[in-house]
């Protein structure tokens, strides 16, 4: 088993995935690395390109193909329950990411030096081709009380559409205010990590942590925030990781996104959105 395994969901774009494999392949300690490629698309094309593109590489990789699309976190989650049932231990580290990550020529080795029972998750500088900005932290503390008072009034009457328009707006406005404060030349313990790249060690999955996947898409930022919180581990923003995303999405949609993600999210964990933070 390696060190370090990296587990990324595959669908349709394959150009993406090819890029991702070429980088990893260039890194100076790609041989601490394993792959692992959830195949989401059930299309024969796609599934016959992402065979072509790991034909004969230099590189410990295996692909995996659900019956069906589970989406990301689901695919993830797939891949971490081969690993369980292949390995009496899980890795090192396990990095969970998109496959339109690039990792930095440095980024495997500073890893294989940290401690994972120091660093349960780490939240990467993820610097993103679209706006120039880093993605991380996705957000530096939970959004309080007025948050939880909003999806109260939102579960408890759907009705009282005045009241949760303004609040709406108020809690979006916090939002934005933690998007802006993104980025940094300091670690930081924070509240959630950008789901595009996260970094899990083997202490989390250890001592009770899981991926939650009671959800098809979004939800994966806030969940691993309560489960860390829940088991009492930290979250660690660290720039010094870098990756690179060329993920094109317009700020207008990651705000969408981020409301998809907390609606998604309020019926599976409403019990705690009624208790003080």
């Amino acid at each position: 088993m390696k060190i370090i395994n990296i587990i990324t969901v595959h669908y349709k774009n394959i150009s993406s995935t090819k890029k991702l494999i070429k980088n990893i392949l260039e890194s100076n300690s790609k041989k601490y690395v394993s792959l692992i490629i959830v195949n989401n698309s059930n299309e024969d094309i796609s599934t016959e390109e992402l065979y072509l593109a790991v034909n004969n590489i230099d590189l410990d990789y295996k692909i995996l193909t659900p019956e069906k699309n589970i989406y990301y976190w689901g695919g993830a989650n797939f891949a971490l329950d081969y690993l369980s049932k292949k390995n009496d231990k899980f890795p090192v580290w396990t990095i969970v990411c998109n496959n339109d990550i690039l990792f930095d020529n440095q980024f495997f080795s500073q890893l294989i030096s940290e401690n994972p029972k120091d660093f349960p998750v780490i939240a990467p500088r993820i610097f993103s081709e679209e706006n120039n900005r880093d993605q991380n932290p996705y957000l530096l503390t939970p959004l309080s009380l007025l948050y939880k008072i909003y999806f109260r009034l939102y579960i408890l009457n759907k009705w009282i559409t005045k009241i949760v328009y303004i609040l709406g707006r108020t809690v979006n406005l916090m939002v934005i205010k933690q998007q802006k404060q993104r980025g940094g030349k300091k670690q930081k313990t924070i509240y959630a990590p950008h789901g595009a790249c996260v970094i899990f060690s083997n202490y989390f999955f250890d001592n009770g942590g899981y991926l939650d996947t009671g959800f098809d898409m979004y939800g994966e930022e806030i969940s691993t925030a309560e489960i860390s919180r829940n088991l009492g581990m930290n979250i660690t923003y660290m720039p010094e990781f870098l990756v690179r995303s060329e993920e094109h999405t317009s700020e207008l949609q990651s705000r969408r996104n981020l409301v998809c993600r907390l609606l998604l999210l309020k019926k599976k964990f409403q019990l705690l959105f009624f208790l003080v933070i």
